[in-house]
């Protein structure tokens, strides 16, 4: 029960830090926007890109960096849209790992948050606790110390 409070949670938590720098936005555009430029592609360069998935496979090639070179553009108007894919696909990076980061920094200061307040509630009820509870309570206190 509690692991799935936890990944829900979780989950809530990454959706926030999503909508908190309006992130979902700008990956859907990302996303259109690849779909559209796969599309530009098939229609400027129909020998090289015979179909929609060429294209699709030839954007992941570039944004990947990998570049096989199975599928190599001709015109300067697709040279130039790989150009800005490759690009944007560095700032879709950045802000997916930004988005990471503050996520797991997120999950802990809640994590440190209610550590706190289990310690302060076991505080509040100091004479009700049970042995055990209590020798968690020193480590909890000790842990706390050291973090100082």
């Amino acid at each position: 029960m509690r692991q799935k409070r936890d990944r829900i949670r979780s989950g809530v938590i990454l959706w926030r830090t999503i909508k908190s720098v309006s992130a979902q936005r700008i990956f859907v555009a990302y996303l259109v926007f690849l779909l559209v430029c796969c599309g530009v592609f098939c229609l400027v360069e129909p020998d090289t890109f015979p179909g929609f998935g060429d294209a699709v496979w030839y954007c992941f090639q570039t944004i990947t960096t990998i570049g096989f070179g199975d599928i190599v553009p001709s015109t300067a108007l697709v040279r130039g849209i790989s150009v800005v894919v490759g690009l944007s696909a560095l700032f879709v990076v950045a802000l997916l790992t930004g988005v990471t980061v503050s996520y797991f920094n997120e999950k802990m200061r809640l994590r440190r948050n209610e550590s706190f307040i289990e310690f302060d509630h076991g505080m509040e009820h100091l004479t009700e606790l049970s042995p055990e509870q209590l020798a968690r309570l020193e480590e909890q206190y000790r842990t706390f110390v050291r973090r100082r």
